[in-house]
C-alpha cells in the first residue's frame, strides 16, 4: 500500500478539517461545519483519533505532524476538568461545553492518543510532558465502568507499555490492565448465552475495540488464557454477525445504528439490520482482525476479514459504492437511501487508522 494512496486523506485531515481549535467534527458534504447552529463543532473523540493518526504517520509525514500535533494536545489541555477526566465538546472559540456525554469513553480515547504520541516522531521535550500527563492520570483508570471505556483504556495502557521503561510505572500499569481485563471477562460471562458471545446484551458502536482490547491485554499479561479465550470468542462472534458471504466473497456489513443488534434478536434467530452502516465500524474491525493476526500468526484474520473490512471503503459493501470522495474525504455511512455523502472527521480518521493497521 503505497504512501501516495493516503496523501489526499492526510491532507484533508490536517489542512481542511483541522483549524487552530482542533479537527471539526461534522461536514456538510465536503465543507466542514463551523457555524453557530452546530452546537458541537468539535469533539475530543475525533481529536484523539486524529492525534493517533498523526502519530502513526509522523515518520512518513514529519512536516505535517510537527505543524499539527500541538493543536490536538492543546485541545486536550483545554478539555481537562481538573480531576483527570475531560469534557467531550468545545465551541467555536475552543471553550469546553459543560456536559458529561461520553465522559468515560473520552478519557480512554485521549489516553490512547497520548500513548500513541509517545511512539511517534515528535520532540522529546513534548513527549516527556505527555508521558507525565499519562502517568498523572493512571488513577482514573479505576473510574471506568462501561465496557467500551474499559476497552479504550486497555488499548491505551497496552500502547503505553510499548514505550514505558520505568519498572514501577510498568508494574502499576500492568496491574491496571489485569483489573480492567477481568472486569470485561466478568461482563462477558454475565451476558454470554447460547452462542451470544458478547460483553453486553446489545451490540452498539466501535464493536471491534472490545475483542481487540482483550487481545492486547492477554499479550501484556502473558499467560492469562481466560482473557485470550474471551478475546477470540468475542472476535469470532463479531465476525460471524458482521460478514455475509456471497459470490464475491465475505462482505462486511457491520452493525448499523439504524437499530442496534440485541441478544433477544439473536436468540430469536434474527440477523442484524443492514443500515445505517458507519465507516467507523469497518475501521474498528480492520484493526481488531489485524492485531489478532499479527499477535497470533493466524493469517486469515488479516488476509480475509481485515482486508475485506478495509475494502468496504472501496466498494466491497452492500451498495457496491466507494466510500472515498475524489477530494480525500470519506463518506459517513451507507443508509437505506444510499451513501451519506457528508464527509465528517470520524469517517476520515477511521479510514486512516484502518490503513495504518494494514500497512504494518
Amino acid at each position: 500500500m503505497a504512501k501516495i494512496s493516503i496523501e489526499p486523506q492526510v491532507k484533508r485531515m490536517t489542512e481542511v478539517m483541522t483549524d487552530d481549535i482542533g479537527i471539526v467534527q461534522h461536514s456538510d458534504i465536503d465543507v466542514p461545519i463551523k457555524r453557530d447552529k452546530n452546537p458541537y463543532p468539535y469533539s475530543i473523540d475525533d481529536v484523539a483519533r486524529a492525534l493517533i493518526v498523526l502519530s502513526r504517520f509522523s515518520f512518513d509525514f514529519p512536516e505535517v505532524a510537527i505543524t499539527n500535533y500541538w493543536k490536538y494536545l492543546n485541545f486536550f489541555n483545554r478539555s481537562d476538568k481538573g480531576n483527570g477526566l475531560v469534557y467531550n465538546y468545545q465551541n467555536l472559540d475552543g471553550v469546553p461545553i459543560e456536559e458529561s456525554c461520553g465522559e468515560e469513553d473520552c478519557f480512554g480515547r485521549t489516553m490512547w492518543a497520548r500513548a500513541e504520541f509517545l511512539k511517534g516522531n515528535f520532540p522529546i521535550s513534548d513527549k516527556k510532558i505527555v508521558r507525565s500527563d499519562f502517568i498523572d492520570r493512571l488513577g482514573n483508570f479505576h473510574e471506568m465502568h462501561s465496557a467500551h471505556s474499559q476497552a479504550f483504556s486497555l488499548i491505551a495502557l497496552a500502547k503505553f507499555l510499548e514505550t514505558e521503561k520505568d519498572p514501577d510505572i510498568t508494574s502499576a500499569s500492568k496491574a491496571l490492565v489485569e483489573d480492567l481485563a477481568y472486569k470485561l471477562v466478568d461482563s462477558y460471562n454475565k451476558h454470554s448465552e447460547n452462542g451470544w458471545n458478547w460483553f453486553e446484551d446489545t451490540m452498539t458502536y466501535c464493536l471491534g475495540r472490545l475483542p481487540q482490547s482483550m487481545l492486547l491485554a492477554s499479550k501484556v499479561l502473558g499467560d492469562e488464557e481466560e482473557i485470550f479465550d474471551v478475546a477470540k470468542k468475542s472476535l469470532d462472534f463479531l465476525i460471524d454477525v458482521s460478514f455475509r458471504f456471497e459470490k464475491s466473497g465475505g462482505i462486511f456489513y457491520g452493525i448499523g445504528n439504524e437499530g442496534w443488534f440485541t441478544k433477544e434478536q439473536f436468540l430469536q434467530g434474527k440477523k442484524p439490520g443492514v443500515y445505517d452502516q458507519q465507516s467507523i465500524e469497518a475501521s474498528c474491525m480492520v484493526e481488531a482482525c489485524s492485531d489478532f493476526s499479527d499477535l497470533t500468526m493466524v493469517g486469515e484474520y488479516k488476509s480475509i476479514y481485515a482486508r475485506n473490512a478495509f475494502d468496504w471503503f472501496r466498494g466491497l459493501n452492500v451498495n457496491k459504492s466507494s466510500m472515498l470522495s475524489d477530494i480525500g474525504g470519506v463518506y459517513d455511512a451507507i443508509t437505506k437511501n444510499g451513501v451519506n455523502k457528508n464527509q465528517g472527521a470520524e469517517s476520515l480518521v477511521g479510514y486512516l487508522m484502518a490503513w495504518s493497521a494494514l500497512s504494518d
